[in-house]
């Protein structure tokens, strides 16, 4: 079952999007209203995704928390604010985000840019980790790469050294 952290100053929308990603059967592993608390969940309970306010109790909004935890950790976050301030959205692009949710929003926005989210973040430790194997292989003289499906039917073959 897949985790989120949610990052939200507002009681009452925290507890809505709990309850609706848990009816959708995702596991929400906590709830934090602080910038400093959310660097602690983050790293206590290791979630694979976070929702992310940008508005966040305490000295630290969701953006500078959020590139602390990405600083530590490796994990996608989506922001989801009702602030559309064209200078914080170039501090979003700044920040390896997985998605922006505008509030309010409707739940079927939320549902797809997770599962975008959960996408694109394996997609790309994917390529990362086939490209290593590619490198470590091309650094070697005599080195052959084979890659097959799970099925046993080959992907690819490197050229003979």
């Amino acid at each position: 079952m897949q985790k989120i952290l949610i990052l939200e100053d507002e009681g009452i929308v925290a507890a809505d999007i709990k309850n609706k990603l848990e009816m959708l059967g995702y596991d929400i592993s906590g709830i934090a209203v602080y910038g400093d608390q959310a660097i602690e969940l983050a790293q206590t309970l290791n979630p694979d995704l976070i929702l992310m306010d940008i508005v966040l109790k305490g000295d630290l909004n969701g953006i500078e928390a959020a590139k602390v935890i990405q600083s530590k950790q490796d994990v996608p976050i989506i922001y989801v604010t009702s602030n559309s301030d064209t200078s914080l959205l170039s501090q979003i692009d700044e920040s390896n985000t997985y998605g922006y949710i505008l509030k309010p929003f409707d739940y079927s926005e939320l549902i797809i840019s997770i599962q975008l989210a959960f996408t694109r973040y394996h997609t790309e430790r994917s390529h990362n980790s086939k490209e290593a194997l590619f490198d470590i292989c091309n650094s070697m003289l005599d080195c052959a790469l084979i890659t097959t499906d799970f099925n046993g039917n080959i992907n690819y073959v490197s050229p003979a050294a």
